[in-house]
């Protein structure tokens, strides 16, 4: 009898046996696949809970400085702030509130760098534009503080200072005028510098002026750097108008974005009928200057209610100590 006959025998003769050995092996595999597809499906695998914390730090009272010089300690009074702070910590069941944190919980720090507890360990370069104030205990949790840091490279420092009008920023409909345009703009016999191809303005400051602004919107700007609080002393030049009115009814003058009354109410003096190059020096004004950069923009056209302003000649800056300079 050959193998494959003794093995038909032996099922045909135990038929019952094989019958329950199989039902139970299949049995098994069956049970065995449903606890694989549990276990490996994740039914009953262990659920991983974010570690993360979130939630909010808020600045409830604060008293820092945001204007520096580049190489300046970042200043940050703690006494005379107030922090809160709101955590979801998944390793508490409670939300965390403290309305008013201790000055030891919090600290200081530039984008993921250490975290200092004293903000003046900061030493502040022009290359930072925000310093963090951030929980110890949950450092995700933080507060940014925009800073503004001048460099000084190339800043020479004085007691005097005089800036050409015609070299100014000058923004024409809210578009800055690039320095070659002023030659040629906003017409090729009539330019913004009144030094192209022409006499005008030759009696003026620098041998020019800014002309021929109309009823074009227009900003001029100036900058200043300044390396600490001080007053200043500021002298308008322009150009004689015959109409002769208030320096407000021509420009609107602003110093660190906040409307200057005082310059508005001078009177301009008035010059003969056709002349519009005689230069002329406005009435002084003392200026209250920042730490960092100052801003003097002059404003004319319909956004401000104003038009054909007087000619701009220059400003001249002066104070007791040589703290001013050119911004870069």
């Amino acid at each position: 009898m050959s193998g494959i006959e003794k093995v038909k025998s032996f099922l045909v003769e135990n038929k019952k046996l094989v019958v329950a050995v199989a039902s139970a092996f299949l049995a098994l595999l069956f049970v065995g696949s449903i606890l694989l597809a549990v276990f490996v499906g994740g039914e009953f695998g262990v659920k991983v809970e974010s570690n993360e914390v979130k939630g909010l730090l808020q600045l409830e009272q604060s008293s820092y400085t945001t204007d520096y010089i580049s190489g300046d300690k970042f200043s940050f009074d703690k006494e005379k702030s107030k922090v809160r702070l709101i955590a979801k910590d998944p390793l508490i069941e409670d939300i965390v509130k403290v309305d008013s944190l201790p000055a030891s919980e919090y600290g200081f720090r530039i984008g993921d760098g250490e975290i200092f507890d004293n903000a003046e360990d900061i030493v502040l370069t022009a290359d930072v534009k925000t310093v963090s104030v951030v929980s110890k205990y949950y450092p995700n949790l933080k507060t940014d503080i925009a800073v503004n840091v001048v460099s000084m490279d190339g800043v020479e420092l004085t007691k005097e200072l005089l800036l050409e009008a015609e070299t100014a920023k000058l923004y024409n409909e809210g578009k800055l005028v690039e320095e070659e345009d002023k030659h040629t703009q906003p017409e090729a016999d009539k330019p913004f510098n009144s030094a192209s191809g022409t006499a005008q303005g030759a009696d003026c400051s620098g041998g020019a002026c800014l002309r021929n602004l109309g009823t074009r919107n227009i900003r001029v700007s100036f900058d200043v750097v300044c390396t600490e609080e001080t007053e200043v002393k500021l002298v308008i030049k322009y150009c004689r108008r015959p109409d002769g009115k208030t320096f407000g009814e021509y420009f609107k003058v602003k110093v660190n974005g906040v409307t200057n009354t005082e310059i508005a109410s001078l009177k301009t003096t008035a010059s003969e009928s056709g002349q519009y190059f005689t230069p002329e020096d406005l009435q002084t004004v003392t200026l209250k200057f920042k730490k960092g950069v100052n801003t003097v923009t002059f404003e004319s056209g319909p956004n401000v209610g104003t038009q054909n302003p007087v000619n701009l000649d220059a400003l001249l800056f002066t104070c007791d100590a040589a703290v001013i300079g050119v911004a870069a």
